[in-house]
This record gives C-alpha cells, structure tokens and sequence, in this order.
C-alpha cells in the first residue's frame, strides 16, 4: 500500500547536513524529523520501515526509549539523565577489565 505521507513534507536529501548540523548544534533532533529525513534518502520507495521503528521507539520500547529520548521525544546527543548516573551504571554492569581498557584507549586517543 503506497504511504499516505505527502512528499512535499520531507526535506529534499541535500537538506541532510544542514540538519545533521542543526542536530549537533542544538543537542537534539525531533524524532519525527529523522523519520523525514530517512524517508527524504528514498523518496519513491512505498516503504520505510527504518523510518518506521525510528518514529514508534517510545511507544514500542518504552524502556529503551526513556535512556535515549528527552521528555518531548527528542533523540538526545549525549545522556538524557544525569551524566554521573550513566557512569555508574557503567562501573557497575563491566568488567574492571573491559573499563581499565577504555580508558586506556581514550587516554591514546587524547594524546
């Protein structure tokens, strides 16, 4: 069944970096304009099922959604709660291993 979206709604694909650009800039992006954009890579397929899963992550994975969307369903650039909580989570889930060498890398990576 052909999508009932209207086309003119999307943002033409050379739009993509301004909007990437935008997202960075404000720490957010809507997650209805990541659907557009997606949708606006492939303008005359009938399906985006990519689109798809990236407008309905709240209401199918509440869970997961809640660790990556800010309250008014914005795709957060970094952590959507507080950072500190994130790195406990982190210190507490992995290997002292696995932690000694990421922060090993990232020390690399500074230098």
């Amino acid at each position: 069944m052909p999508s009932t979206r209207t086309p003119a709604r999307h943002p033409p694909p050379k739009d993509a970096a301004l909007a990437a650009a935008a997202a960075v800039i404000t720490g957010s992006m809507s997650m209805e304009d990541i659907g557009d954009m997606l949708r606006a890579m492939n303008p005359t397929a009938t399906a985006h099922p990519i689109a798809s899963l990236v407008e309905t992550t709240r209401k199918d994975v509440p869970e997961i959604a809640d660790t990556v969307l800010t309250a008014d369903g914005h795709l957060a650039l970094g952590p959507v709660r507080d950072a500190r909580d994130h790195l406990r989570d982190l210190a507490t889930t992995n290997p002292m291993e696995d932690l000694a060498r990421a922060w090993k890398t990232a020390e690399r990576e500074r230098q």
